[in-house]
């Protein structure tokens, strides 16, 4: 494993080597780095280094994916690398608000978290005049990549997860699959939920006039459009059906308990881990709350709700120590800098390979002699597995172990 030192040299002969590539192409481009390798540093440098060299310029915009990360983070980062006293040159802003400044003009525009800006709705953003333009990433997915042909903006530099993963620039992941039997009401529940989506299935595939293995969700998506009302509401009404069983499944009492106990569980064996619990929405995480504090367990909360000084009032508390357990909902997945975390639980796996790769990044960051472990929570109802399996394997998380009981985790902590 390569020292501190060494993980700093080469990321910083990325960085460099990214930033050739922005220049060799006239300063206009895309870059496709794994988490943890250093984006923002580079989105710093492109962003003020022109103005620290006293070349004249007017302003350089920097747009976000979200608030905190334009209000708190960005300005932290530029100061952590020296420009600091330049930051009264920069815009800092959300995707939301920066796509309505097209008739406006930026010497640098840097686009960070740009797969959630190369969207047919934000893509007005690259319509702004600019001299300069630097689009940042984790991972660009192919509707962004259709995005980029279109508005012809290369990629010119890429640093894949799997290759900053060989040169040692972030932790391994130990990848685990909890598996948890839903609680006898919840099952009941859930079967009733899947019993209902079988019947619209039938309709929209005898409407179809097809058998009853073709493939619902298609027709689904195909009719919602539909001139004829009937097949609208049977799209509608199916779609509806399977969104019911999703948040269903995100919101389960059972899933937030289990999670609750492995927490204590992980903290009992391994009393220096630093978790973070990824959550789609509010109300498990808070049960998870209720539980850890009847265990007398500390925690921090960030949430899209909370204001951004909440959340990193919450957040130094976590990295400060005061905190070993940090509880996210529908947060962190992006843009988040905590080298110190090592163990990563995902209550709701979604499908995207994105959400994958930035909660990996979460707990992946480069630390010596750290080892990480991301704990994906599937539900089962009498052994069998509900739909959370298949969230997982279309995410294209490689499962490293599947555990069922939480005494299977005592070789692991």
């Amino acid at each position: 494993m390569p020292t501190q030192l060494e993980v700093d040299a080469r990321k910083k002969e990325i960085q460099r080597e990214a930033l050739k590539a922005w220049a060799d192409n006239n300063f206009v481009g895309a870059i496709e780095m794994a988490t943890g390798t250093g984006k923002s540093r580079i989105g710093v440098i492109a962003a003020f280094e022109f103005i620290k060299r006293g070349q004249q310029m007017k302003r350089s915009l920097i747009t976000c994916s979200k608030t905190n990360l334009a209000e708190v983070n960005w300005p932290k980062e530029i100061h952590k690398w020296g420009y600091g006293e330049f930051i009264h040159r920069g815009l800092m802003e959300c995707h939301q608000t920066s796509y309505k400044r097209e008739d406006e003009s930026f010497d640098v525009i840097i686009v960070d978290e740009g797969h959630k800006a190369l969207t047919q709705e934000y893509k007005k953003l690259f319509y702004i005049d600019y001299s300069k333009l630097l689009i940042l990433s984790a991972k660009f997915s192919k509707s962004n990549k259709e995005v980029l042909n279109e508005l012809q903006i290369p990629i010119i530099y890429t640093y894949s997860i799997e290759q900053a993963k060989l040169d040692g620039i972030v932790s391994n992941i130990l990848n685990l699959q909890y598996k948890v039997e839903l609680l006898e009401e919840e099952e009941i529940a859930y079967n009733k939920l899947c019993d209902e989506i079988d019947k619209k299935a039938l309709n929209l595939v005898k409407a179809a006039g097809r058998d009853k293995d073709s493939g619902a969700w298609n027709l689904a998506n195909a009719w919602k459009d539909s001139d004829s009302p009937f097949l609208r509401s049977l799209a509608f009404g199916y779609i509806k059906a399977v969104g019911s069983r999703k948040q269903f499944l995100v919101n389960s009492s059972t899933r937030a308990i289990k999670v609750a106990e492995l927490i204590k569980f992980i903290l009992d064996s391994q009393p220096s881990a630093k978790i973070i619990v990824f959550g789609e929405v509010i109300a498990p995480i808070q049960v998870i709350e209720t539980k850890l504090r009847e265990y007398n367990i500390a925690y921090s909360s960030y949430h899209s709700k909370a204001t951004a000084a909440k959340n990193s009032s919450e957040l130094d508390l976590y990295r400060t120590g005061f905190t070993q357990v940090l509880l996210s909902a529908k947060a962190l997945i992006e843009g988040v800098d905590i080298p110190e975390a090592n163990v990563g639980i995902v209550m709701s796996q979604t499908s995207s390979l994105l959400d994958s790769i930035q909660r990996q990044g979460r707990v992946s960051r480069y630390m010596e002699g750290k080892n990480s472990t991301m704990i994906y929570i599937s539900t089962m109802v009498k052994g069998e597995d509900t739909q959370d399996v298949a969230w997982i394997n279309k995410s294209g998380v490689k499962i490293d172990k599947q555990i069922n009981s939480i005494d299977d985790f005592i070789d692991l902590f």
